[in-house]
């Protein structure tokens, strides 16, 4: 068996200016008297998606922005804990068939640093129970390593509910919505023949090595690629196969009966490199502090 080595997806971290979002939401008091912007952390939109299928409990998405500030920060999507009228609290989730992947929001369990005078984007989900997302009530943030989070508040009408992500991402930030979207479709068209044939001759026969996050972890795995269309992966000791389909700039993974993988690839002095191992099989298994099944 051949083999390959994937190193870790190295995710750069961001700078961007505090300029409000194009749902012009995050401003300092809003109508219904909620506060949704300190000199730290700012809200850009806070919504439901509907497409989220529980009997009990409703997907809340927060979308937020982090200013450093004097002091370096040290944070993940799973830092922060919303509690709604002072009694209910509720810990970030991060699931996999939710990502928040039309928007420039960093969605993930991996600590990212933030460092002195600089900003970062990042959105947090949370599963809170239907019964907290309606009614007016107040909604608060914890969040031990921002300063100034405890000034934050918001209410249940300050809440959109959205058909899907694809919906949200689109209200967040019409044009970058408008530009990710057009990338994903690129990359998911029908390849012809020609790269076809050269991917599936770059892959079959070889395993691809690396580590992911699963969780708050690194764990070891191994994806590997058998003729004509199939692949085995371990992941943390869990195995599981299917098929695969070359894409004009994707390689897509089917289990039959679970989530779709969405792997991108580029080629890099005539060898192919899977650029987002990370992120699709890191969010693969939830992370769910509640330990709660979907």
């Amino acid at each position: 068996m051949k083999k390959k080595i994937l190193g870790l997806l190295s995710v750069a971290i961001m700078i961007i200016s505090l300029v409000g979002c194009s749902n012009n939401l995050a401003t300092k008091n809003n109508k219904n008297g909620s506060i949704l912007e300190s000199t730290h952390f700012k809200i850009d939109g806070i919504y439901v998606d509907e497409s989220y299928q529980d009997e009990n409990l409703g997907l809340l998405y927060l979308f937020y922005t982090i200013n450093a500030g004097d002091e370096n920060l040290e944070l993940a999507s799973v830092s922060t804990e919303v509690k709604v009228n002072d009694k209910n609290s509720y810990d970030a989730t991060v699931l996999s068939s939710f990502i928040p992947k039309y928007t420039n929001y960093y969605y993930g369990t991996v600590i990212k640093k933030i460092y002195v005078g600089k900003s970062y984007k990042i959105c947090s989900t949370f599963k809170v129970a239907k019964g907290d997302l309606e009614g007016s009530k107040i909604i608060t943030l914890d969040n031990y390593k921002i300063n100034d989070i405890d000034k934050i508040k918001f209410t249940t009408d300050d809440i959109k509910k959205m058909e899907n992500i694809a919906k949200i991402a689109e209200d967040l930030d019409k044009e970058t919505y408008n530009v990710k979207y057009k990338e994903e479709q690129d990359k998911l068209a029908t390849a012809d023949d020609a790269t076809v044939k050269k991917v599936k001759n770059d892959i079959n026969g070889y395993y691809f090595e690396g580590y992911v996050n699963v969780g708050q972890t690194l764990q070891k795995i191994k994806l590997e690629f058998e003729a004509p269309n199939k692949f085995n992966v371990n992941l943390a000791g869990l195995k599981n196969n299917g098929t695969y389909e070359v894409k004009k700039g994707m390689i897509t993974l089917d289990y039959g009966d679970g989530p779709r993988i969405f792997l991108e690839y580029n080629y890099i002095n005539g060898d192919i490199n899977i650029t987002n191992l990370n992120e699709q099989f890191g969010t693969l298994v939830e992370y769910d502090p509640l330990g709660e099944d979907d």
